[in-house]
C-alpha cells in the first residue's frame, strides 16, 4: 500500500514484516464501478436461484462474486452460498464441476467467513459501545457556563470593593470562562474523533445497524458544537446507508416508491428501527438545517412523514388509509416491539417533538392526509 515501509533485519536475507494495514479492497479506488449496486442485483439473482432450486449455479456464482470482490459482500450471499453447499452435499456431490474445489472446502471457506463476520460485529459493537460511554461520560460532566451573578469570580458581588478588586474580579471570570470553553471544546473534539474512527471502521465492514446509529449520533454531535455543515453530512450519509442509495433525501420518492411496491413494502425491508432513524434523521434535516431552503424543508418533512407512517403499516389494528387516523388513537405501533426501548437508539421524546414539527409543517402547507398518521 503507498507509504507502507519494509524494515529488514540485521542477519542478511532476513526481513521483518511491516505493521499489517487494513486492507482495502481494488474497487475502492474505482468509485466509478458501482460495485454496491452489482452487490444487491447479485444478492437477487442468489435468491432466485434458490428459489428455482439451482444449487450448483448459486454456488458457483456466490463463490466467484466472494472471490472477485474479497469477501467485502459476504454478508449479503452468505445464507444463501451455506444453505446451497449443504443442500449438494445431501444429493452426494462431492466436486464442483470444472474446478478442483470440493464441497466440503466450500462448506469449511463459508464457516471462516460466518466466523470472521461474527468477530467483525464483536470489535464493531465494542467500538460503538466505548464511543457511546465516552459521550455518556461527557454529557454527564457540567459544562462551561457562566459565572454566576455575586459570586466571588466574576461582576458584581460586594459594591463597595475598591475598583481594583473589581477590576481584578472581572479578569478571573473572563480567564475562568476561556478556560472552561477551551476544555469543552477539546472534549468535544476528541469525542468527534472517537466516533470518526468508529465510522471508519463500521463503514469498512460494512456493518449497517451500527453504522446508521454512529452517523446519527456523530451528527448530533457536530450540531451540538454548532458544526451544522457536519451535522448534515453526518445525518445525510446515514439516511444513505440506511437506504443503501446515494442522494437520498433528493431522489426518496423513487427509491421509497420502488421499496413499497416489493412484496415486502417499505418497512418489512428495513426493519422498525432503520425505517424510525430514517424518519428521524429526515425531520432533523428539514428542521435544523434546511431552515432557509423552504422547498427541500417540506420534502424532507414529506419524507419523515413517510417513514413514520410506515410504522403502522405491518398491524391489521392500524388503518389502511391516511384519513381514517382522523378519529383513531394507537395503543401500540407495532405489538410486542418496545421501540423506544434502548433510549440511544430510538429516544422517545426526540421522535415525538421531531414528529410534532413535521406535521405541523405539513399542516402550514395544507397536506392534512399525509399530517394525520404522523399526529
Amino acid at each position: 500500500l503507498p507509504g507502507e515501509k519494509k524494515r529488514h533485519g540485521r542477519s542478511r536475507g532476513v526481513e521483518e514484516e511491516a505493521p499489517k494495514a487494513a486492507v482495502v479492497p481494488w474497487f475502492h479506488f474505482h468509485p466509478d464501478l458501482h460495485v454496491d449496486w452489482l452487490a444487491k442485483f447479485m444478492q437477487m439473482v442468489l435468491r432466485a436461484q434458490a428459489a428455482g432450486a439451482r444449487w450448483l449455479g448459486l454456488v458457483t456464482l456466490g463463490l466467484e462474486f466472494n472471490q472477485v470482490t474479497e469477501s467485502t459482500f459476504a454478508d449479503m450471499i452468505l445464507a444463501d452460498l451455506t444453505s446451497a453447499l449443504h443442500k449438494l452435499q445431501a444429493n452426494d456431490v462431492a466436486v464442483l464441476p470444472g474446478t478442483n474445489r470440493t464441497i466440503s472446502t466450500a462448506i469449511k471457506l463459508c464457516a471462516k467467513l460466518e466466523s470472521d463476520l461474527k468477530r467483525d460485529r464483536s470489535k464493531s459493537d465494542d467500538l460503538l459501545s466505548r464511543a457511546r460511554a465516552q459521550l455518556k461520560t461527557y454529557l454527564a460532566k457540567p459544562k462551561a457556563l457562566l459565572p454566576r451573578s455575586g459570586s466571588s469570580v466574576g461582576f458584581g458581588g460586594n459594591t463597595h470593593r475598591s475598583t481594583s478588586t473589581r477590576k481584578s474580579g472581572a479578569m478571573s471570570s473572563v480567564r475562568y470562562k476561556t478556560s472552561k470553553k477551551d476544555d469543552d471544546e477539546l472534549e468535544l473534539q476528541n469525542l468527534v474523533a472517537v466516533y470518526d474512527r468508529c465510522v471508519q471502521h463500521l463503514r469498512f465492514k460494512r456493518q449497517a445497524p451500527h453504522l446508521y446509529q454512529a452517523l446519527h449520533e456523530l451528527g448530533d454531535i457536530h450540531f451540538y458544537a454548532g458544526d451544522a455543515r457536519g451535522a448534515a453530512q453526518a445525518w445525510g450519509d446515514g439516511l444513505d446507508f440506511i437506504f443503501n442509495t446515494l442522494g437520498v433525501s433528493r431522489q426518496w420518492r423513487g427509491i421509497t416508491g420502488n421499496i413499497m411496491a416489493s412484496p415486502r413494502g417499505l418497512l418489512g425491508s428495513l426493519g422498525p428501527l432503520a425505517t424510525i432513524t430514517a424518519g428521524v434523521l429526515a425531520a432533523k434535516l428539514a428542521e435544523r438545517i434546511h431552515t432557509q431552503d423552504l422547498h427541500q424543508r417540506l420534502e424532507l418533512s414529506q419524507f419523515s412523514a413517510l417513514l413514520l407512517t410506515n410504522l403502522f403499516s405491518q398491524c391489521l389494528a392500524h388503518p389502511p388509509r391516511n384519513a381514517e387516523f382522523k378519529h383513531y388513537t394507537p395503543l401500540q405501533v407495532i405489538p410486542g416491539l418496545d421501540l423506544f426501548e434502548d433510549a440511544i437508539k430510538a429516544h422517545a421524546t426526540t421522535v415525538f417533538s421531531l414528529g410534532e414539527f413535521v406535521a405541523a409543517n405539513l399542516f402550514d402547507n395544507e397536506m392534512y392526509l399525509e399530517a394525520l398518521p404522523v399526529v
